[in-house]
Protein backbone atom coordinates (compact mmCIF):
# COMPACT_ATOMS: atom_id res chain seq x y z
CA UNK A 1 0.00 0.00 0.00
CA UNK A 2 1.00 3.43 -0.89
CA UNK A 3 1.51 6.18 1.28
CA UNK A 4 -2.00 7.42 2.72
CA UNK A 5 -4.24 10.56 3.09
CA UNK A 6 -3.90 11.76 6.17
CA UNK A 7 -7.06 13.22 7.93
CA UNK A 8 -5.84 15.93 10.89
CA UNK A 9 -7.23 18.00 13.56
CA UNK A 10 -5.39 21.16 15.30
CA UNK A 11 -2.72 20.93 18.09
CA UNK A 12 -3.34 20.30 21.66
CA UNK A 13 -6.44 17.99 20.00
CA UNK A 14 -9.98 18.08 21.98
CA UNK A 15 -12.46 15.53 21.18
CA UNK A 16 -14.20 17.28 18.28
CA UNK A 17 -11.07 17.22 16.67
CA UNK A 18 -10.08 13.74 17.29
CA UNK A 19 -13.80 12.00 16.68
CA UNK A 20 -14.11 14.27 13.20
CA UNK A 21 -10.58 13.01 12.00
CA UNK A 22 -11.93 9.44 12.34
CA UNK A 23 -15.21 10.18 11.52
CA UNK A 24 -14.33 11.78 8.46
CA UNK A 25 -11.62 9.39 7.35
CA UNK A 26 -14.25 6.62 7.69
CA UNK A 27 -16.43 8.52 4.95
CA UNK A 28 -13.79 8.73 2.74
CA UNK A 29 -13.06 5.14 2.59
CA UNK A 30 -16.29 3.96 2.31
CA UNK A 31 -17.81 6.37 -0.04
CA UNK A 32 -14.88 6.93 -2.39
CA UNK A 33 -12.62 4.12 -1.38
CA UNK A 34 -9.57 6.27 -0.19
CA UNK A 35 -6.79 4.94 1.65
CA UNK A 36 -7.23 7.50 4.61
CA UNK A 37 -5.83 7.79 8.09
CA UNK A 38 -6.96 10.17 10.91
CA UNK A 39 -4.01 10.70 13.26
CA UNK A 40 -3.56 13.46 15.77
CA UNK A 41 -1.02 15.72 16.95
CA UNK A 42 -0.78 15.74 20.52
CA UNK A 43 -2.43 13.73 23.86
CA UNK A 44 -5.89 12.81 24.28
CA UNK A 45 -7.50 14.51 26.84
CA UNK A 46 -9.86 12.69 29.63
CA UNK A 47 -12.70 13.18 28.05
CA UNK A 48 -11.72 12.50 24.68
CA UNK A 49 -10.14 8.85 26.01
CA UNK A 50 -13.04 8.44 27.73
CA UNK A 51 -15.48 8.45 24.31
CA UNK A 52 -13.21 6.02 22.37
CA UNK A 53 -12.96 3.58 25.18
CA UNK A 54 -16.56 3.88 25.59
CA UNK A 55 -17.60 3.65 21.73
CA UNK A 56 -14.35 0.85 21.33
CA UNK A 57 -12.53 2.87 18.76
CA UNK A 58 -8.59 2.74 18.08
CA UNK A 59 -7.00 5.97 19.34
CA UNK A 60 -5.22 7.49 16.05
CA UNK A 61 -1.33 7.31 15.85
CA UNK A 62 0.45 10.36 16.89
CA UNK A 63 2.52 12.17 14.35
CA UNK A 64 4.70 15.23 14.80
CA UNK A 65 5.00 16.91 11.30
CA UNK A 66 3.75 16.18 7.70
CA UNK A 67 7.49 17.09 6.62
CA UNK A 68 8.64 14.81 3.11
CA UNK A 69 10.82 11.81 4.66
CA UNK A 70 12.94 9.57 2.73
CA UNK A 71 10.56 6.77 3.86
CA UNK A 72 8.01 8.48 1.91
CA UNK A 73 9.38 8.19 -1.72
CA UNK A 74 12.55 5.37 -1.42
CA UNK A 75 11.66 2.57 -3.44
CA UNK A 76 11.48 0.18 -0.71
CA UNK A 77 11.94 -3.50 -3.06
CA UNK A 78 15.09 -2.49 -4.71
CA UNK A 79 17.11 -4.59 -6.41
CA UNK A 80 20.36 -5.76 -4.98
CA UNK A 81 23.75 -8.19 -4.95
CA UNK A 82 25.24 -10.58 -3.01
CA UNK A 83 29.44 -10.31 -2.37
CA UNK A 84 29.60 -13.64 -4.00
CA UNK A 85 27.79 -12.26 -7.66
CA UNK A 86 29.82 -12.35 -10.41
CA UNK A 87 30.26 -9.04 -12.35
CA UNK A 88 28.21 -10.76 -15.43
CA UNK A 89 25.08 -11.33 -13.02
CA UNK A 90 25.46 -8.04 -11.53
CA UNK A 91 25.48 -6.69 -14.88
CA UNK A 92 21.78 -7.98 -15.48
CA UNK A 93 20.76 -6.70 -12.64
CA UNK A 94 22.24 -2.93 -13.42
CA UNK A 95 21.23 -2.66 -16.92
CA UNK A 96 18.52 0.42 -15.79
CA UNK A 97 20.29 1.40 -13.13
CA UNK A 98 23.44 3.69 -12.39
CA UNK A 99 23.73 2.05 -8.72
CA UNK A 100 22.84 -1.45 -6.87
CA UNK A 101 23.91 -1.96 -3.46
CA UNK A 102 25.09 -5.16 -2.22
CA UNK A 103 24.33 -7.07 0.78
CA UNK A 104 25.47 -9.57 3.09
CA UNK A 105 24.13 -13.04 4.34
CA UNK A 106 21.47 -10.78 7.09
CA UNK A 107 20.59 -8.44 4.18
CA UNK A 108 22.94 -5.69 5.85
CA UNK A 109 24.54 -3.27 3.56
CA UNK A 110 28.50 -3.88 2.52
CA UNK A 111 28.84 -1.93 -0.23
CA UNK A 112 27.53 -0.58 -3.39
CA UNK A 113 28.31 -0.88 -7.44
CA UNK A 114 27.89 0.77 -9.82
CA UNK A 115 27.58 1.25 -14.11
CA UNK A 116 30.95 2.65 -14.28
CA UNK A 117 32.35 -0.16 -11.81
CA UNK A 118 31.04 -2.78 -14.22
CA UNK A 119 32.40 -0.47 -17.33
CA UNK A 120 35.20 -0.17 -16.09
CA UNK A 121 35.90 -3.46 -15.13
CA UNK A 122 34.56 -5.14 -18.54
CA UNK A 123 36.77 -2.69 -20.44
CA UNK A 124 39.83 -4.43 -18.80
CA UNK A 125 38.82 -7.37 -21.12
CA UNK A 126 41.17 -6.41 -23.14
CA UNK A 127 44.71 -6.78 -21.14
CA UNK A 128 43.71 -10.67 -21.16
CA UNK A 129 44.81 -11.97 -24.45
CA UNK A 130 48.12 -10.69 -23.34
CA UNK A 131 48.39 -13.02 -20.47
CA UNK A 132 47.31 -10.59 -17.82
CA UNK A 133 47.07 -11.68 -14.01
CA UNK A 134 43.83 -12.38 -13.06
CA UNK A 135 42.34 -14.14 -9.92
CA UNK A 136 38.77 -15.74 -9.89
CA UNK A 137 36.89 -18.31 -8.29
CA UNK A 138 36.54 -21.61 -10.14
CA UNK A 139 32.56 -22.03 -9.01
CA UNK A 140 31.76 -17.98 -10.60
CA UNK A 141 33.70 -19.11 -13.14
CA UNK A 142 32.17 -22.19 -13.68
CA UNK A 143 28.67 -20.27 -13.45
CA UNK A 144 29.44 -17.53 -15.90
CA UNK A 145 30.70 -19.81 -18.95
CA UNK A 146 27.85 -22.53 -18.54
CA UNK A 147 30.75 -24.88 -18.74
CA UNK A 148 30.30 -28.31 -18.18
CA UNK A 149 33.05 -29.62 -15.43
CA UNK A 150 34.59 -32.91 -17.51
CA UNK A 151 37.26 -33.57 -15.12
CA UNK A 152 38.42 -32.12 -11.77
CA UNK A 153 36.74 -30.45 -8.80
CA UNK A 154 35.88 -26.49 -9.25
CA UNK A 155 36.55 -25.38 -5.75
CA UNK A 156 38.65 -23.25 -4.18
CA UNK A 157 40.08 -19.65 -6.14
CA UNK A 158 42.88 -19.32 -9.07
CA UNK A 159 45.31 -16.89 -9.76
CA UNK A 160 47.24 -16.93 -12.94
CA UNK A 161 47.70 -15.55 -16.42
CA UNK A 162 44.69 -16.50 -18.90
CA UNK A 163 46.59 -17.92 -22.49
CA UNK A 164 43.90 -18.01 -25.22
CA UNK A 165 45.77 -21.01 -27.70
CA UNK A 166 45.48 -19.69 -31.08
CA UNK A 167 49.04 -19.83 -32.77
CA UNK A 168 51.28 -22.00 -33.20
CA UNK A 169 52.27 -24.91 -30.98
CA UNK A 170 55.68 -24.25 -30.81
CA UNK A 171 54.56 -20.45 -29.76
CA UNK A 172 52.31 -21.97 -27.31
CA UNK A 173 54.61 -24.32 -26.01
CA UNK A 174 57.19 -21.59 -25.18
CA UNK A 175 54.42 -19.58 -23.42
CA UNK A 176 52.77 -21.63 -21.46
CA UNK A 177 53.52 -21.67 -17.59
CA UNK A 178 52.03 -24.33 -15.22
CA UNK A 179 49.22 -22.99 -13.59
CA UNK A 180 48.18 -21.15 -16.15
CA UNK A 181 44.44 -21.01 -17.54
CA UNK A 182 43.91 -21.91 -21.40
CA UNK A 183 41.07 -21.46 -23.97
CA UNK A 184 41.26 -23.91 -26.70
CA UNK A 185 39.57 -25.35 -29.21
CA UNK A 186 39.37 -28.67 -30.86
CA UNK A 187 42.95 -28.73 -31.46
CA UNK A 188 43.86 -31.99 -29.51
CA UNK A 189 47.96 -31.39 -29.75
CA UNK A 190 47.30 -28.11 -28.00
CA UNK A 191 44.65 -29.65 -25.17
CA UNK A 192 47.39 -32.64 -24.55
CA UNK A 193 50.59 -29.40 -24.04
CA UNK A 194 48.25 -27.80 -21.59
CA UNK A 195 47.99 -30.79 -19.76
CA UNK A 196 51.07 -32.00 -19.86
CA UNK A 197 52.91 -28.04 -19.06
CA UNK A 198 50.70 -28.47 -15.78
CA UNK A 199 48.05 -26.40 -16.63
CA UNK A 200 45.10 -25.54 -13.65
CA UNK A 201 42.67 -25.34 -15.93
CA UNK A 202 41.64 -26.17 -19.76
CA UNK A 203 38.71 -24.80 -20.91
CA UNK A 204 37.63 -26.30 -24.66
CA UNK A 205 35.24 -23.90 -26.54
CA UNK A 206 32.02 -24.40 -28.81
CA UNK A 207 31.12 -27.17 -27.14
CA UNK A 208 33.56 -28.98 -29.16
CA UNK A 209 33.65 -32.17 -26.77
CA UNK A 210 37.35 -33.57 -26.36
CA UNK A 211 38.23 -36.77 -26.95
CA UNK A 212 38.15 -39.32 -24.70
CA UNK A 213 42.23 -40.20 -24.67
CA UNK A 214 42.08 -36.09 -23.20
CA UNK A 215 39.70 -36.44 -20.91
CA UNK A 216 41.20 -39.58 -19.25
CA UNK A 217 44.50 -37.24 -19.11
CA UNK A 218 43.14 -34.84 -17.62
CA UNK A 219 41.90 -36.76 -15.12
CA UNK A 220 45.13 -38.06 -14.05
CA UNK A 221 46.62 -34.89 -13.77
CA UNK A 222 44.26 -33.92 -11.94
CA UNK A 223 43.51 -30.93 -14.61
CA UNK A 224 40.21 -28.79 -14.18
CA UNK A 225 38.84 -29.60 -17.60
CA UNK A 226 35.71 -27.36 -19.05
CA UNK A 227 33.79 -27.14 -21.78
CA UNK A 228 31.84 -24.66 -22.67
CA UNK A 229 29.19 -23.48 -25.58
CA UNK A 230 30.88 -20.14 -25.88
CA UNK A 231 33.87 -19.11 -28.58
CA UNK A 232 37.52 -18.22 -27.17
CA UNK A 233 36.53 -14.45 -27.66
CA UNK A 234 33.48 -14.18 -25.63
CA UNK A 235 35.27 -16.68 -23.19
CA UNK A 236 38.07 -13.96 -22.64
CA UNK A 237 34.69 -11.31 -21.89
CA UNK A 238 32.95 -13.84 -19.72
CA UNK A 239 36.24 -14.78 -17.44
CA UNK A 240 36.90 -11.04 -16.80
CA UNK A 241 32.97 -10.52 -16.07
CA UNK A 242 33.40 -13.89 -13.28
CA UNK A 243 35.07 -11.44 -10.86
CA UNK A 244 32.96 -11.46 -8.21
CA UNK A 245 30.84 -8.61 -6.87
CA UNK A 246 32.86 -7.92 -3.73
CA UNK A 247 36.34 -7.26 -5.19
CA UNK A 248 34.92 -4.21 -7.75
CA UNK A 249 32.07 -2.82 -5.36
CA UNK A 250 32.53 0.27 -2.96
CA UNK A 251 32.63 -0.41 0.32
CA UNK A 252 32.45 3.36 1.26
CA UNK A 253 29.15 4.55 0.03
CA UNK A 254 27.06 7.30 1.20
CA UNK A 255 23.34 6.07 2.89
CA UNK A 256 20.30 8.05 3.92
CA UNK A 257 18.06 6.57 6.79
CA UNK A 258 14.36 6.25 6.74
CA UNK A 259 13.23 9.00 8.96
CA UNK A 260 15.99 11.17 7.02
CA UNK A 261 14.24 14.76 6.30
CA UNK A 262 13.63 13.87 2.16
CA UNK A 263 15.84 17.65 1.90
CA UNK A 264 18.89 16.31 3.47
CA UNK A 265 18.88 13.24 1.36
CA UNK A 266 18.46 15.66 -2.23
CA UNK A 267 20.95 17.69 -1.02
CA UNK A 268 23.57 15.00 -0.30
CA UNK A 269 22.54 13.53 -4.06
CA UNK A 270 23.34 16.77 -5.53
CA UNK A 271 26.63 17.54 -4.02
CA UNK A 272 28.14 14.05 -4.24
CA UNK A 273 28.40 11.64 -7.49
CA UNK A 274 26.55 9.20 -6.23
CA UNK A 275 22.86 9.61 -7.97
CA UNK A 276 20.93 6.92 -5.71
CA UNK A 277 21.14 6.61 -1.71
CA UNK A 278 20.83 2.57 -0.40
CA UNK A 279 18.48 3.35 2.80
CA UNK A 280 19.41 1.61 5.87
CA UNK A 281 17.83 0.97 9.56
CA UNK A 282 19.64 1.21 12.60
CA UNK A 283 21.27 -2.07 12.33
CA UNK A 284 22.18 -1.21 8.79
CA UNK A 285 20.05 -3.74 6.72
CA UNK A 286 18.90 -2.19 3.18
CA UNK A 287 14.90 -1.24 3.43
CA UNK A 288 14.96 1.24 0.30
CA UNK A 289 16.77 2.89 -2.11
CA UNK A 290 16.16 6.91 -3.28
CA UNK A 291 16.89 8.16 -6.49
CA UNK A 292 16.75 11.76 -7.86
CA UNK A 293 14.05 11.16 -9.77
CA UNK A 294 12.08 9.26 -6.48
CA UNK A 295 12.68 13.12 -5.18
CA UNK A 296 11.14 15.14 -7.95
CA UNK A 297 8.24 13.15 -8.48
CA UNK A 298 6.71 13.26 -5.03
CA UNK A 299 4.88 16.49 -4.23
CA UNK A 300 4.37 16.24 -0.68
CA UNK A 301 2.10 13.91 1.88
CA UNK A 302 -1.41 14.18 0.95
CA UNK A 303 -3.67 15.70 3.79
CA UNK A 304 -7.38 16.54 4.94
CA UNK A 305 -8.03 19.36 7.62
CA UNK A 306 -10.93 19.35 10.06
CA UNK A 307 -11.94 21.26 12.64
CA UNK A 308 -9.37 24.16 11.66
CA UNK A 309 -7.82 26.29 9.02
CA UNK A 310 -5.56 28.59 10.95
CA UNK A 311 -1.83 28.06 10.19
CA UNK A 312 -0.60 28.40 13.73
CA UNK A 313 -3.00 25.53 14.72
CA UNK A 314 -1.62 23.33 11.68
CA UNK A 315 1.00 20.23 11.61
CA UNK A 316 4.03 21.32 11.34
CA UNK A 317 5.44 20.89 7.53
CA UNK A 318 2.30 22.08 5.54
CA UNK A 319 4.53 23.83 3.73
CA UNK A 320 5.46 20.64 2.10
CA UNK A 321 2.41 18.67 1.92
CA UNK A 322 -0.58 18.86 -0.51
CA UNK A 323 -3.74 19.55 1.48
CA UNK A 324 -6.61 17.94 -0.42
CA UNK A 325 -9.68 19.01 1.53
CA UNK A 326 -10.79 21.40 5.21
CA UNK A 327 -13.50 20.81 6.68
CA UNK A 328 -14.30 23.43 9.47
CA UNK A 329 -16.57 25.25 11.48
CA UNK A 330 -13.96 28.05 12.65
CA UNK A 331 -13.75 31.28 11.09
CA UNK A 332 -11.51 31.88 8.02
CA UNK A 333 -8.33 31.40 8.59
CA UNK A 334 -4.37 31.98 6.91
CA UNK A 335 -4.13 29.14 4.79
CA UNK A 336 -2.96 29.45 1.06
CA UNK A 337 -2.82 26.82 -1.27
CA UNK A 338 -1.11 26.91 -5.11
CA UNK A 339 -4.42 25.64 -6.33
CA UNK A 340 -8.44 25.09 -5.64
CA UNK A 341 -9.46 22.80 -3.27
CA UNK A 342 -12.68 21.52 -1.76
CA UNK A 343 -13.47 23.11 1.70
CA UNK A 344 -16.44 23.62 3.77
CA UNK A 345 -16.62 25.60 6.57
CA UNK A 346 -20.14 25.57 8.18
CA UNK A 347 -21.77 27.77 11.07
CA UNK A 348 -22.43 25.28 13.24
CA UNK A 349 -21.22 24.53 16.84
CA UNK A 350 -19.27 21.27 16.03
CA UNK A 351 -17.36 19.87 12.70
CA UNK A 352 -18.56 16.62 13.95
CA UNK A 353 -22.08 17.90 12.86
CA UNK A 354 -20.84 19.00 9.58
CA UNK A 355 -19.07 15.16 8.92
CA UNK A 356 -22.79 13.69 10.10
CA UNK A 357 -24.61 15.70 7.49
CA UNK A 358 -22.33 14.46 5.31
CA UNK A 359 -22.77 10.90 5.69
CA UNK A 360 -26.38 11.72 5.33
CA UNK A 361 -25.67 13.29 2.33
CA UNK A 362 -24.36 10.51 0.92
CA UNK A 363 -26.86 8.03 1.88
CA UNK A 364 -24.40 6.32 3.96
CA UNK A 365 -25.02 5.21 7.81
CA UNK A 366 -22.26 5.17 9.88
CA UNK A 367 -21.70 2.17 12.05
CA UNK A 368 -22.65 2.53 15.62
CA UNK A 369 -19.84 2.93 17.21
CA UNK A 370 -18.66 5.97 14.44
CA UNK A 371 -22.22 7.89 15.32
CA UNK A 372 -20.95 7.64 19.33
CA UNK A 373 -18.16 9.42 18.91
CA UNK A 374 -19.30 11.78 16.17
CA UNK A 375 -22.21 12.70 18.79
CA UNK A 376 -19.69 12.90 21.92
CA UNK A 377 -18.08 15.07 19.26
CA UNK A 378 -21.28 17.64 19.07
CA UNK A 379 -21.99 17.36 22.86
CA UNK A 380 -18.44 18.06 23.84
CA UNK A 381 -18.48 21.22 21.65
CA UNK A 382 -21.64 22.65 22.21
CA UNK A 383 -22.20 21.78 26.00
CA UNK A 384 -24.92 19.56 24.76
CA UNK A 385 -26.61 22.34 22.81
CA UNK A 386 -26.57 24.92 25.23
CA UNK A 387 -23.53 26.83 24.11
CA UNK A 388 -24.00 29.93 22.14
CA UNK A 389 -22.49 28.54 18.88
CA UNK A 390 -25.21 25.49 19.15
CA UNK A 391 -27.43 25.04 16.02
CA UNK A 392 -30.51 23.92 15.03
CA UNK A 393 -28.33 21.81 13.05
CA UNK A 394 -26.44 20.53 15.74
CA UNK A 395 -29.48 18.93 17.68
CA UNK A 396 -30.24 17.66 14.26
CA UNK A 397 -27.24 15.77 13.62
CA UNK A 398 -27.07 14.71 17.12
CA UNK A 399 -30.65 12.89 17.74
CA UNK A 400 -30.07 11.29 14.28
CA UNK A 401 -26.56 9.89 15.36
CA UNK A 402 -27.90 9.17 19.19
CA UNK A 403 -30.26 6.95 17.22
CA UNK A 404 -28.24 5.00 15.47
CA UNK A 405 -25.72 4.62 18.34
CA UNK A 406 -28.56 3.72 20.63
CA UNK A 407 -27.30 6.29 22.70
CA UNK A 408 -28.79 8.82 25.59
CA UNK A 409 -27.48 12.21 25.01
CA UNK A 410 -27.72 13.33 28.52
CA UNK A 411 -26.39 10.06 30.18
CA UNK A 412 -23.30 10.19 27.56
CA UNK A 413 -22.97 14.03 28.16
CA UNK A 414 -22.64 13.94 32.24
CA UNK A 415 -20.58 10.59 31.84
CA UNK A 416 -18.24 12.65 28.99
CA UNK A 417 -18.26 15.97 31.58
CA UNK A 418 -17.30 14.35 34.96
CA UNK A 419 -14.28 12.42 32.96
CA UNK A 420 -13.09 15.68 31.82
CA UNK A 421 -13.36 17.43 35.34
CA UNK A 422 -10.79 14.85 36.86
CA UNK A 423 -7.87 17.83 36.98
CA UNK A 424 -6.05 16.19 40.13
CA UNK A 425 -3.20 14.37 38.44
CA UNK A 426 -2.17 17.82 36.45
CA UNK A 427 -0.04 21.22 36.91
CA UNK A 428 -1.78 24.22 35.67
CA UNK A 429 0.30 24.42 32.68
CA UNK A 430 -0.80 20.98 31.77
CA UNK A 431 -4.21 22.16 31.75
CA UNK A 432 -3.85 25.28 29.84
CA UNK A 433 -1.58 23.36 27.12
CA UNK A 434 -4.12 20.62 26.73
CA UNK A 435 -6.57 23.02 24.89
CA UNK A 436 -4.82 26.26 24.37
CA UNK A 437 -5.01 27.98 20.86
CA UNK A 438 -2.64 30.55 19.50
CA UNK A 439 -4.21 33.58 17.50
CA UNK A 440 -2.37 36.43 16.05
CA UNK A 441 -3.75 39.68 16.03
CA UNK A 442 -2.30 42.89 14.19
CA UNK A 443 0.85 41.17 15.08
CA UNK A 444 -0.37 40.47 18.90
CA UNK A 445 -0.08 37.05 19.78
CA UNK A 446 -2.59 35.41 21.97
CA UNK A 447 -3.26 32.35 23.76
CA UNK A 448 -6.08 31.52 25.22
CA UNK A 449 -6.62 28.51 26.69
CA UNK A 450 -9.69 26.69 28.33
CA UNK A 451 -10.81 23.71 30.56
CA UNK A 452 -14.56 22.94 30.49
CA UNK A 453 -15.72 21.21 34.30
CA UNK A 454 -18.19 20.65 36.34
CA UNK A 455 -16.08 21.05 39.57
CA UNK A 456 -15.52 24.55 38.84
CA UNK A 457 -14.38 24.70 42.72
CA UNK A 458 -11.09 23.04 41.65
CA UNK A 459 -9.77 26.22 39.52
CA UNK A 460 -10.62 27.91 42.47
CA UNK A 461 -8.64 26.38 44.88
CA UNK A 462 -5.74 26.53 42.40
CA UNK A 463 -5.74 30.24 41.30
CA UNK A 464 -2.47 31.38 42.69
CA UNK A 465 -1.33 28.57 41.19
CA UNK A 466 -2.55 29.20 37.64
CA UNK A 467 -1.52 32.83 37.75
CA UNK A 468 1.66 32.13 38.60
CA UNK A 469 2.76 29.72 36.13
CA UNK A 470 0.12 31.80 33.22
CA UNK A 471 2.63 34.27 33.89
CA UNK A 472 6.06 32.33 33.21
CA UNK A 473 4.71 30.16 30.49
CA UNK A 474 3.89 33.25 28.79
CA UNK A 475 7.20 34.67 28.48
CA UNK A 476 8.81 31.42 28.11
CA UNK A 477 6.56 31.53 24.89
CA UNK A 478 6.92 34.66 23.65
CA UNK A 479 2.98 35.54 24.11
CA UNK A 480 2.04 39.37 24.55
CA UNK A 481 -1.36 38.29 26.37
CA UNK A 482 -2.36 35.17 27.74
CA UNK A 483 -6.15 33.60 29.13
CA UNK A 484 -7.41 31.03 30.74
CA UNK A 485 -10.91 29.87 30.80
CA UNK A 486 -12.25 27.49 33.10
CA UNK A 487 -15.55 27.14 32.27
CA UNK A 488 -18.57 25.81 34.98
CA UNK A 489 -20.95 23.67 32.34
CA UNK A 490 -23.61 23.37 34.88
CA UNK A 491 -23.63 27.25 35.77
CA UNK A 492 -22.83 28.13 31.90
CA UNK A 493 -20.05 30.99 32.87
CA UNK A 494 -16.67 31.04 33.15
CA UNK A 495 -13.86 32.27 35.21
CA UNK A 496 -11.34 33.72 33.43
CA UNK A 497 -8.11 33.99 34.54
CA UNK A 498 -5.85 37.25 33.98
CA UNK A 499 -2.20 37.23 35.00
CA UNK A 500 -0.99 40.35 34.61
CA UNK A 501 -1.97 44.30 34.10
CA UNK A 502 -1.75 44.22 29.68
CA UNK A 503 -4.36 41.01 29.99
CA UNK A 504 -6.98 43.43 32.61
CA UNK A 505 -7.01 46.41 29.82
CA UNK A 506 -7.69 44.43 27.38
CA UNK A 507 -10.25 41.92 29.16
CA UNK A 508 -11.52 45.37 30.47
CA UNK A 509 -12.32 46.73 26.87
CA UNK A 510 -13.49 43.44 25.34
CA UNK A 511 -15.70 42.06 27.88
CA UNK A 512 -16.50 44.99 30.10
CA UNK A 513 -15.29 43.15 32.84
CA UNK A 514 -12.76 44.41 35.78
CA UNK A 515 -10.40 41.63 37.01
CA UNK A 516 -10.27 41.40 40.62
CA UNK A 517 -6.81 39.40 42.01
CA UNK A 518 -6.78 38.01 38.79
CA UNK A 519 -9.50 36.82 37.38
CA UNK A 520 -12.91 37.94 36.13
CA UNK A 521 -16.55 35.99 36.28
CA UNK A 522 -17.72 35.80 33.02
CA UNK A 523 -21.67 34.97 33.21
CA UNK A 524 -23.28 33.23 30.44
CA UNK A 525 -19.81 33.05 28.48
CA UNK A 526 -18.84 29.48 27.60
CA UNK A 527 -17.76 29.73 24.08
CA UNK A 528 -13.77 30.95 23.53
CA UNK A 529 -14.85 30.70 19.55
CA UNK A 530 -18.06 32.45 19.37
CA UNK A 531 -17.87 34.52 23.12
CA UNK A 532 -13.93 35.05 23.50
CA UNK A 533 -12.47 35.06 20.01
CA UNK A 534 -14.50 37.97 18.69
CA UNK A 535 -14.26 40.74 21.15
CA UNK A 536 -10.31 40.40 21.88
CA UNK A 537 -9.60 40.04 17.96
CA UNK A 538 -11.91 43.51 18.00
CA UNK A 539 -10.10 45.23 20.63
CA UNK A 540 -6.54 43.91 19.58
CA UNK A 541 -6.90 44.22 15.95
CA UNK A 542 -7.48 48.29 16.25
Amino acid sequence: MGNPIYVIGHRNPDTDTIVSAIGYADLKQRSEELDTKPVRLGDLSAETAFVLDRFGVEIPELISDVYTRVSDVMNRAPQYLKASHTIREAGRVIQDKRIVPVVDDQHRLIGVLTLDDVAARYLQELDLSGGAQLKLSYDRIVRTLEAEVLTGTPEGDWQGRVSVAAMATSTIQQRLQPGDMVVVGNRKDVQELAISRGAACVIVVGNLRPDKSVIDFARSRGTLLLLTPHDSYRVTRLLNLSVAVEEVMRREAPTADPDDPASEAASLLSTTATTALPVVDSDRKLVGIVTRSDLLRFKGKQVILVDHNHRSQAVEGLEQAQILEIIDHHNLGDLHTPEPIFMKLEPVGSTSTIVAEMYRDRGITPSPQIAGILLSGIISDTLLFRSPTSTPRDETAGRWLADVASVEPQELAYAMFKANSNYDQKTPIQILESNLKIYDWNGNKVGIGQAETVDIDFFKQHKQDFLSQMQKFKHEKGLNYLLFLATDILDQSSILFVPEEDEEQIVTKAFGAHPREGTAYLKGVVSRKKQVVPPLARVLEK
